[in-house]
């Protein structure tokens, strides 16, 4: 990720000095930079499915280790008045209002 970070500004200096004769490819630069967390996926993704092996009863075995079986759906809703993090939470008013300012700022 360093290296996507240093890209950008070199690839902004080389577009402002206009004196690169390959500007088209300083730009492609800079915007592939911008998406540095998409590549990181993307890398990962590709790690993941190139060294998956098939094992000899013809099933996929992983060598990085998976999550498995997410279901889908939201679980069922409960209140978490009798969670103990719950109570540790409202003991203190000042982590309250940050909590209720964060999520009016970013509502």
């Amino acid at each position: 990720l360093e290296i996507f970070n240093q890209l950008k500004p070199y690839c902004k200096h080389k577009l402002k000095t206009n004196v690169v004769s390959n500007a088209s490819l300083y730009c492609y630069l800079k915007r592939f930079s911008e998406m540095k967390e998409i590549c990181v996926v993307i890398c990962g993704v590709l790690f993941g499915y190139f060294t998956t092996p098939i094992s000899p009863s013809g099933e996929e075995m992983t060598i990085v280790p998976t999550v498995g079986h997410v279901p889908s759906g939201l679980p069922a809703f409960c209140p978490p008045w009798d969670i103990p993090a719950f109570a540790e939470f409202t003991a203190y008013p000042d982590h309250v209002k940050h909590l209720v300012v964060g999520g009016v700022s970013v509502a």
